[in-house]
């Protein structure tokens, strides 16, 4: 109830309480359950509320997040609030599955979302996937390294750093076109 009440300030502090409690896996599961669902029904008339229930979860139970269902991030992800859409992120973004696991079109349908917190998630799932994968599409690499949104610019660079140090030829390639 407190993480849900009307004050934010009692959010915060509840937020602050649960993340140096030890939570039983036992307690955890249900209340992420609980927390989630609520999240869920929210609008854009709770979008305050939204965003500290999203950070709660997030900051309180981080290794239970880890092997949630991909169900459960897929309805965060398509959810109309970013805080919503941002939780599920994040989720994915530390989640036990890898990036190249993800079901087909995720992490595209986030390097396109309108929102840039979206895009930069979307980006640094991409950067997740095998270097192998990430080396076949070279083209893609380098669209997003030209991309007319300085967020996708941004986020790439970490990508196209780290495969020019394990690919001489990527890097020999990407330099020619800059």
């Amino acid at each position: 109830g407190l993480v849900i009440g009307p004050y934010a300030d009692t959010r915060e502090f509840t937020r602050k309480l649960l993340g140096s409690a030890i939570i039983p896996e036992t307690v955890a599961k249900p209340l992420i359950a609980q927390l989630i669902a609520y999240l869920l029904t929210c609008d854009e008339s709770q979008v305050d509320l939204a965003t500290d229930i999203a950070a709660t979860v997030f900051k309180t139970f981080g290794p239970q997040l880890r092997v949630i269902g991909l169900e459960v991030v897929f309805d965060l992800l398509t959810h109309p609030l970013l805080a919503a859409q941002e939780l599920g992120g994040h989720i994915l973004l530390n989640h036990d599955t890898k990036a190249d696991d993800l079901p087909e079109g995720i992490i595209a349908s986030l390097i396109a979302s309108p929102y840039e917190e979206m895009r930069v998630i979307g980006v640094q799932l991409f950067g997740q996937l095998a270097d192998e994968t990430l080396l076949s599409q070279e083209d893609l690499i380098v669209a997003m390294t030209m991309h007319e949104l300085p967020d996708i610019r941004r986020t790439i660079r970490p990508v196209v750093r780290r495969l020019g140090q394990a690919s001489p030829a990527f890097a020999a390639r990407l330099s020619v076109l800059f």
